[in-house]
């Protein structure tokens, strides 16, 4: 896989020419927590924010996004840091077992059956 490779990784999304961007939790996003890369995006700022494995930029900024690829290039420690906070939430929250709980827990109480996953219903 190439992006274990990488220093960083780059997804940008068109959020004006695009309405569904708005909506985006790309994949990009989870294979650079799933490598220990960080990220600069413009979508799923929250996540970003929230487990610090980024930067985020305004898709239409090329100054900011590029202060952003220069502030990566030069600083490995930021590097590093971002990387192992996305790697670090991607193993505790946002993997395919946390998140394959949350889809049995939402279709269980969608159907309103008890289930192992949901045996509160």
């Amino acid at each position: 896989m190439i992006e274990t490779s990488s220093d960083a990784m780059v997804a940008l999304y068109n959020l004006e020419a695009y309405a569904q961007n708005k909506y985006v939790m790309g994949n990009k996003l989870f294979e650079a927590m799933m490598c220990g890369i960080p990220i600069i995006t413009n979508v799923a700022t929250e996540i970003v924010n929230e487990t610090q494995c980024g930067i985020t930029v305004d898709y239409n900024d090329i100054e900011q996004i590029k202060e952003a690829i220069a502030n990566l290039r030069d600083d490995p420690e930021l590097r590093k840091r971002l990387g192992d906070n996305g790697r670090k939430a991607f193993l505790q929250k946002y993997n395919w077992a946390a998140m394959e709980q949350k889809l049995f827990k939402i279709y269980d109480s969608l159907l309103g059956k008890k289930t192992k996953q949901n045996p509160y219903l």
